[in-house]
């Protein structure tokens, strides 16, 4: 599903600047980003993945800040 994005801002030439992480790509018209999940439409930056699993990882939880909790547990 596509929908527009809440982080970028419009630049010249129909340009965008996704604000989305660090990178912060320029997206020429009819491009994608580094990511290939937000593409520059009519000047209008669009996510691809909205509403979709992004990323996902397991890690044991001692990394997180309640280590006590289960100790060896995922």
């Amino acid at each position: 599903m596509e929908r527009e994005a809440y982080l970028y801002e419009k630049l010249e030439n129909n340009e965008v600047r996704c604000l989305t992480c660090q990178r912060r790509c320029v997206v020429s018209e009819g491009k994608t980003g580094w990511c290939y999940t937000r593409r520059n439409k009519g000047g209008k930056l669009y996510s691809l993945i909205y509403g979709e699993v992004s990323s996902l990882s397991i890690n044991p939880i001692e990394k997180k800040p309640v280590f006590h909790f289960y100790p060896g547990s995922r």
